[in-house]
């Protein structure tokens, strides 16, 4: 089906190959997923945010953001401006680093210690340093944010805090659901909606105004609750083998268990279940975004509001195709992390040291500085 027409245009990305998605029928969508042409800094940001926390030592202590076709930055928010791209990653790898340390949130709000820790006693999980480190870093990346854009940096924070406190909500009400529907107005939350639109408008410069934020939250729902049938499909099995390698101490937050509990479903029933769900989402998306657009035509439509709507389409494209690809979903270990760095570092690439060498994100500002051949 693919988007419906557009008049953005797209002056720092490319669609990705073709190989990669089409045809692929664990690529959970139609939309034509983009990159953008600067996903070497994205990757770069994501090290240097490993660097910052654990050290250079141990880069690939988690598996984050970085994948063998892009960083989910990259791929989420493909016309992300060349200066904000390294920022963006920056941040994002912060979400990783998170959910594996389980320890309190940098900003100290009261939230429970994230219940989602795949990880078992990794030292330098527990140094001393680490927590320090990681508020430092945090802080780093969210005061470049506000200084970079102060009108649309600040709301970056005020989702995160939604988000972090999302989780908290979930696991009080996961057995209570009496249908996927209430599910996925929390889950919605717990994946991190919010913040992943508030990161794409600073990502990408876009400032709209209330009514059309209004209208495109109303037409692009449909792909928020995409964004939990696929996160659920890609994330089942990681999801199962956490619970099963902690004794059951991590629980399982999942449509699947859900529509186990509910219909009687096997793992296989309930995981197609989540395919037809996932396009039928994408299916309805076009036919709002499609009567909208035919309702009002004689009105005029605003260039904001099309191009917020296209960059709905590219964080859900871009979910999808990280789940795909990650490490995280399919070779954790940290390996692949390591490999990259090491490649970079032998091209010449000068990282920081740790967060407090400078207030730039990477060595050159926007991107690392190379060694003088």
């Amino acid at each position: 089906m693919g988007s419906t027409t557009s008049t953005t245009q797209w002056l720092h990305s490319e669609v990705l190959d073709r190989s990669l998605w089409a045809d692929n029928p664990e690529y959970l969508l139609t939309i034509p997923p983009r990159i953008s042409k600067y996903n070497e800094r994205s990757d770069d940001a994501s090290v240097q945010l490993q660097i910052d926390v654990a050290g250079k030592e141990n880069v690939g202590v988690v598996d984050g953001a970085i994948t063998s076709v892009g960083g989910l930055a990259a791929l989420m928010y493909p016309d992300c401006l060349p200066d904000r791209m390294a920022v963006t990653s920056y941040v994002l790898e912060t979400t990783f680093i998170w959910d594996d340390l389980n320890i309190p949130e940098p900003d100290e709000v009261a939230i429970k210690d994230s219940e989602s820790n795949t990880r078992k006693d990794v030292n330098i999980f527990h140094h001393p340093s680490m927590k320090a480190r990681l508020k430092q870093a945090f802080s780093k990346g969210v005061a470049a944010v506000s200084r970079i854009d102060p009108i649309l940096g600040p709301n970056v924070l005020e989702t995160w805090k939604d988000w972090r406190l999302a989780e908290t909500d979930i696991r009080g009400n996961f057995f209570k659901w009496t249908s996927l529907d209430q599910y996925v107005e929390v889950r919605v939350r717990d994946i991190g909606y919010p913040c992943v639109i508030a990161m794409g408008l600073f990502s990408c410069n876009l400032k709209i105004t209330p009514e059309e934020e209004a209208i495109a939250l109303q037409i692009a729902w449909p792909l928020h609750a995409q964004g939990v049938y696929s996160n659920d499909y890609y994330s089942w099995f990681k999801e199962l083998r956490a619970h099963q390698e902690s004794g059951g101490k991590i629980p399982i937050i999942n449509s699947v268990k859900l529509l186990q509990r509910l219909e009687g479903l096997s793992v296989e029933e309930a995981r197609a279940r989540l395919r037809e769900k996932s396009l039928e989402m994408e299916a309805e998306y076009h036919r709002r975004k499609k009567e909208y657009f035919e309702a009002n035509a004689d009105k005029g439509i605003s260039p904001a509001l099309v191009r917020y709507l296209d960059y709905h389409e590219e964080y859900a494209t871009g979910h999808v195709i990280w789940c795909l690809n990650s490490y995280r979903n399919n070779s954790p270990g940290g390996d692949e992390y390591r490999a990259y760095y090491a490649k970079r570092v032998a091209e010449g690439a000068i990282f920081w040291d740790n967060p407090s060498q400078s207030e730039d994100i990477l060595t050159d500002g926007y991107q690392v500085r190379y060694l003088q051949k």
